[in-house]
């Protein structure tokens, strides 16, 4: 566990709880289970005020952050479920701004216009 004095600024209990169950953090996150398991170790090395092999740990620390960037979503987000929220019906208008049909026809109907080049033969 980290102790206290030791550069730690996090709320101990918080940070106790949260490792404590890292299938309830992993749960509530969504972050991978695994890796909040890494990340405890680290965080428990690095407040612990023991001597660490800087090799090693710089190892662990990368192994660490390739398994975030692999395995967690990049856009980790809140997996609250919600309610849906109800969204309002398109106005007509806006839907016929994408319907491809009205555009084929005014097309059409501009190439039947007569071209000032047909008119030059007089």
């Amino acid at each position: 566990m980290p102790k206290a004095g030791f550069g730690n600024s996090n709320s101990g209990n918080t940070s106790r709880r949260f490792f404590a169950d890292p299938d309830l953090a992993a749960e509530i996150t969504g972050i991978n289970k695994q890796f909040i398991i890494k990340l405890k170790v680290i965080l428990e090395a690095m407040s612990s005020g023991h001597k660490i092999n800087a090799e090693k740990f710089g190892e662990y620390c990368k192994d660490t952050a390739k398994m975030l960037l692999l395995t967690s979503d990049p856009y980790i987000s809140c997996l609250r479920k919600r309610k849906p929220s109800k969204s309002q019906p398109f106005m007509s208008e806006t839907i016929e701004l994408f319907e491809p049909e009205e555009l084929d026809t005014e097309v059409d109907q501009a190439s039947k216009l007569p071209h000032s080049d047909d008119n030059e033969s007089d």
